[in-house]
């Protein structure tokens, strides 16, 4: 009876010895903290896609497909921290607000997914160190997943984009940079059109139709 007592007493100090210690949260701790937004479902429920982010670091999109499991994982960038007048900021138990996810768009046929990721916090501390002005170092991308095979379409420097609401074939987006270009694409084929010195503009429902303002510099 004393050598299982003995025994039993051995076993739960090894069982004690093999448990990590505990110990008080951080507020690095904090920062590894992940949290979960953006959620979209394609309009046939085949597919679900979200964003994951970290309070520091860099995020992803996770498309998943509902009937198998599969997942693709698709890098997002970093949550860009908003100023605590901007109604899209979330306030946070500790430091400065940071930006919701972004916006993920299914086509009307759920044949693509559609969003703009943030920069990579590698890039944001990049440009904060060489003094850059934020407009310069917080540009998004675009990014285009089809979701049938998980290839994946990538552009920097795009301002905003649209899609067509009854044609699912065509998006359109615009880019950020000097040229002030926007970009026709057939997302099928991956044929684009491009027009230089643009302004506002919108796409027809039936995607037939891009209107939108343009530099009289174009012309020349």
């Amino acid at each position: 009876m004393l050598s299982r007592t003995v025994a039993t007493a051995a076993f739960a100090l090894l069982l004690a010895q093999a448990q990590p210690a505990r110990r008080n949260l951080t507020i690095s701790d904090f920062d590894h903290w992940r949290s979960i937004a953006s959620q979209q479902i394609s309009t046939d429920g085949s597919w679900i896609a979200y964003s994951v982010f970290p309070q520091v670091g860099n995020g992803e999109v996770i498309l998943r497909n509902i009937q198998t499991g599969k997942q693709l994982h698709v890098p997002a960038g970093a949550l860009p921290i908003r100023e605590a007048t901007d109604p899209s900021a979330e306030p946070t138990e500790q430091g400065p607000q940071l930006a919701r996810g972004p916006v993920l768009q299914f086509t009307s046929d759920n044949n693509f997914l559609l969003f703009q990721p943030f920069p990579l916090k590698a890039d944001i501390d990049a440009a904060r160190k060489a003094k850059k002005s934020a407009a310069d170092s917080h540009k998004n991308g675009l990014v285009i997943v089809t979701t049938a095979t998980g290839a994946i379409f990538t552009t920097s420097n795009v301002k905003s984009f649209q899609l067509a609401e009854s044609n699912p074939k065509t998006a359109v987006y615009q880019k950020d940079n000097t040229e002030k270009q926007l970009v026709l694409r057939d997302l099928p084929t991956g044929h684009e059109r491009t027009f230089d010195e643009t302004g506002e503009y919108t796409l027809a429902k039936n995607g037939n139709i891009l209107v939108f303002a343009q530099d009289s510099k174009a012309e020349e």
